[in-house]
């Protein structure tokens, strides 16, 4: 049997170490630009492995040790993509275990002690005072009697008033649309009476804005009347809650509660771009009262008053966020109870919870 013995000239060295460059930087794009583990072995293995005898049968010589420092490249280059992702898959599982590790180290317990020993000092007694509050953060949640519903006095008006703002997200609605103040309207406190009066068409950008800032009575019946009456109000706002309503929610009566109302908070925070304009408002209409009457904290506030019923809703937007809801038949001690509460659960969420190392959604 006769062998064959090659010597390749120069000229065919060249040319080798030409195809082995150009078979280097196609193995390197595909690492670089797909970067994907499955993708990557097969990448190198297409080139260097599974056609590498039949490369060296026909490389023979220097041409053979290039190729295989070829695959040795890439075998470095696949081992370091490898190593890269598998590093931020361990960084992500770290960060969603440190996540999940904060939640199960959130307790409301303590807190919730502390406002039961502050209502029994103040002999606070159950059906004068229902509360919910919601650290957003971990989704933890603590009320007292918090699904019972209890005259609203103008909460109302922040739900009525956020079917409007989704009405004006969807397109099916402007700010120039103009209402009418119709003749049906009986309370006229408020501010919109001395510059409008029964029977004007007045922008639905107005109407908002002093039923908002200004909790104006008129601002609120004309919103419920044009969205098609206080039953279809009543119904619709029911979509900002999961939980279950009793009857009486949907009554001709002006009943909430405190944990239907801390929910609508929750939704504003969850939805703060499509609400900007309306936290705003909020923002600027009781800076220094109520919830906020002896902790000034950026607090969107609505509250709403009639006869001893002295209520108010908060999503506190200064430090750690949380939602407190406290409807009261207290009469004149409602608001400094309330603003004692709003200042414990300041402190407790902002000083004793563990500290936020991720961004709720």
């Amino acid at each position: 049997m006769v062998k064959l013995k090659f010597k390749l000239t120069k000229k065919g060295k060249r040319l080798i170490q030409q195809i082995t460059r150009i078979t280097t930087v196609v193995a390197v794009a595909v690492v670089a630009i797909f970067g994907s583990y499955k993708l990557i072995s097969f990448g190198a293995n297409l080139i260097f492995g599974r056609n590498r005898a039949s490369v060296s049968s026909i490389i023979l010589g220097d041409g053979q040790k290039v190729a295989t420092a070829s695959h040795a490249v890439a075998k470095r280059i696949a081992a370091t993509m490898i190593a890269q992702e598998d590093a931020k898959q361990k960084a992500s599982q770290g960060t969603e275990a440190t996540r999940q590790k904060e939640i199960e180290m959130t307790s409301l317990d303590e807190l919730e002690e502390q406002i039961d020993a502050y209502l029994k000092s103040e002999k606070v007694k159950t059906n004068q005072l229902t509360y919910k509050i919601i650290d957003i953060p971990s989704g933890k949640e603590i009320g007292k009697n918090a699904d019972i519903n209890m005259l609203a006095g103008s909460c109302y008006k922040l739900p009525l008033s956020l079917l409007w703002y989704d009405k004006l997200d969807r397109g099916d609605a402007s700010l120039d649309d103009k209402l009418y103040w119709g003749d049906n309207i009986s309370e006229t406190e408020g501010r919109m009476q001395f510059k409008w009066k029964e029977g004007d068409y007045i922008s639905l950008e107005n109407v908002l804005a002093y039923t908002l800032k200004y909790s104006d009575n008129v601002g609120g019946h004309i919103l419920y009347e044009s969205y098609g009456g206080w039953d279809k109000f009543k119904k619709d706002a029911a979509k900002y809650s999961d939980k279950e309503q009793a009857e009486e929610f949907f009554s001709k009566e002006n009943y909430l509660n405190a944990e239907y109302m801390a929910d609508v908070m929750k939704h504003i925070y969850n939805n703060q771009e499509k609400y900007e304009t309306l936290i705003h408002y909020l923002t600027i209409a009781a800076p220094d009262d109520f919830l906020n009457s002896k902790l000034r904290v950026d607090m969107v506030q609505k509250v709403g008053f009639y006869n001893e019923h002295i209520n108010s809703c908060g999503l506190c937007l200064d430090g750690r966020p949380y939602v407190l809801c406290v409807f009261t038949t207290l009469n004149d001690r409602a608001v400094p109870i309330m603003g004692e509460i709003n200042e414990m659960v300041y402190n407790y969420i902002n000083n004793e919870l563990p500290p936020i190392a991720w961004k709720v959604g």
